[in-house]
């Protein structure tokens, strides 16, 4: 597990890599999704600091604070450093897989999209329109995380499958014993 701090910076470098402008919304959601995939994929935590259920989805408080005299504007980071050093490499392809599958979200429509999350609405009082600004637990994030990984696995099976639906060839019904199946399939 790395310190919340050296995580934020690593996957800021990463997305500025990658020709991502991130603000300090979309790293709120981006750090959620890190952590909720990491934990489903790897059964352990990949940053030290624990994701809340604020007004605008889930936050990581620390991280939130460091990068908020950004305001709304795009976070930048220094040059010529490498905050990636040191971290593992599953660490590194979650931020990777994140980055490509957010990335190109709008930090608005993530946020919108953590607030449909059961993780967040775990939190959230219809009533009051509030979250209640608690940790959503490590557990939370676990058990709708392992719905996503296995909903991806599904849905890639399922594509498999189709391809190879695409390549079915169908016996013909003329074919009613042994000969004529092999004189069938000689004939492909």
């Amino acid at each position: 597990m790395i310190n919340h701090d050296v995580f934020a910076k690593a996957l800021l470098q990463r997305a500025n890599d990658s020709g991502l402008a991130v603000c300090n919304l979309k790293l709120q959601k981006l750090a959620y999704y890190c952590q909720g995939y990491h934990l489903a994929v790897h059964k352990a935590a990949l940053f030290n600091a624990p994701v809340k259920a604020w007004q605008h989805g889930p936050v990581v408080t620390g991280i939130y604070h460091e990068y908020s005299h950004f305001g709304n504007c795009h976070i930048t980071i220094p040059t010529g450093q490498d905050f990636t050093a040191g971290l593992t490499e599953q660490a590194l392809q979650i931020m990777d897989f994140v980055i490509t599958k957010f990335g190109q979200i709008g930090a608005w429509t993530l946020r919108n999209q953590t607030h449909q999350e059961q993780p967040w609405l775990s939190h959230y009082d219809a009533d009051k329109r509030e979250a209640d600004k608690q940790e959503i637990t490590q557990i939370e994030l676990t058990d709708f995380f392992n719905m996503e990984v296995a909903n991806m696995q599904d849905a890639t099976f399922a594509k498999i499958l189709d391809s190879i639906d695409d390549d079915y060839i169908s016996m013909p019904d003329t074919v009613s014993n042994a000969d004529e199946f092999c004189a069938w399939i000689k004939s492909l």
